[in-house]
């Protein structure tokens, strides 16, 4: 009987789900960094190969990259899931006290207890992301460069996008 080896890489289901995860409840950012792109974008290329189609890894790497040169904002689908889970458990709460039942509310105060907690955790790192300051974000863009996670045209791209950003911003308080 022949015996088959496989290598099973680190890109396996519980690095995807890793990278899920620090989707959703993201890392500090190391080395004195202000920013996790680094982190996010090295997690993301890592597990790209076995989790990730290509299309899905353009679309989510485009997404890290265009936070960058934006003013980034929680996306509504984030917000509509966020307030539908506290919603729940409220109603789970208010549900098993009204058939007294106190000792059960713990159940439906999960889901909002999570869903309160990724909702602060998220609404800090777009208020972070939306703070970046100019200087930081042509700073991280240089540190992507060095670090081969984005090409030296797409980091002029991206200076070119930030650059426009913060002219926009200049002539709008001018007017």
């Amino acid at each position: 009987m022949k015996t088959h080896t496989v290598n099973v890489e680190e890109t396996t289901p519980a690095s995807a789900i890793g990278l899920i995860c620090q989707s959703i409840w993201e890392t500090r950012a190391t080395a004195g960094r202000r920013h996790t792109l680094i982190e996010r974008l090295t997690k993301l290329r890592d597990t790209k190969d076995g989790f990730l189609t290509v299309c899905e890894y353009a679309e989510i790497r485009s997404e890290f990259l265009g936070e960058l040169a934006t003013r980034p904002r929680m996306p509504f689908s984030q917000v509509l899931i966020t307030i539908t889970l506290c919603a729940t458990g409220f109603a789970g709460i208010i549900y098993c006290f009204l058939h007294h039942m106190p000792g059960i509310a713990l159940v439906p105060a999960m889901p909002l207890a999570a869903s309160g907690l990724i909702w602060w955790h998220r609404e800090r790192d777009y208020a972070a992301k939306w703070n970046f300051s100019h200087f930081n974000r042509l700073e991280a863009v240089n540190e992507l460069a060095e670090a081969a996670l984005i090409s030296a045209e797409e980091a002029s791209t991206i200076r070119g996008r930030i650059a426009e950003m913060y002219e926009d911003e200049r002539v709008a308080c001018h007017q």
